[in-house]
């Protein structure tokens, strides 16, 4: 008599495995773009955040113009704020940048006594202004 070794899968159970691995990508595929529109910051409080930042790591005012802001660190490097390729950066002299914030066709400063009032145009042309304190360099 023949003896059959049964060590595979069947047809059933291969089709039930394929049935609930489609629904799990299913899902996956149907959960991706709620993810990705949930993490769309609005511009203002974006920049509003990256202004907190800018405050809490102790930087300090060197100088300023109408499109950027010099300043200077704790650690003592230059920096400079400003809009490049359509980014808000802060950029070392003579080394990398950090990009602060996407989509920004422009920074406008206006330097009063004390603080700064920066005026961000975004590519969908909203205006978003904030409030910078610094102290100036010593």
């Amino acid at each position: 008599m023949l003896t059959r070794n049964k060590s595979a899968f069947t047809l059933l159970e291969s089709l039930v495995t394929l049935a609930i691995t489609a629904c799990v990508l299913l899902t996956i595929e149907f959960c991706l773009p709620l993810l990705h529109t949930n993490s769309n910051t609005p511009p203002d409080i974006a920049f509003k955040g990256v202004i907190h930042q800018i405050e809490i790591q102790r930087y300090q005012f060197v100088n300023a113009n109408e499109h950027q802001v010099a300043l200077k660190s704790a650690e003592g490097k230059r920096m400079l704020l400003e809009v490049k390729n359509n980014k808000l950066q802060l950029s070392a002299v003579g080394a990398g940048q950090i990009i602060l914030q996407q989509k920004v066709k422009s920074l406008t400063v206006k330097n009063c006594r004390g603080y700064f009032i920066l005026k961000l145009l975004t590519h969908d042309d909203q205006t978003v202004d904030a409030l910078l304190y610094l102290p100036k360099e010593k």
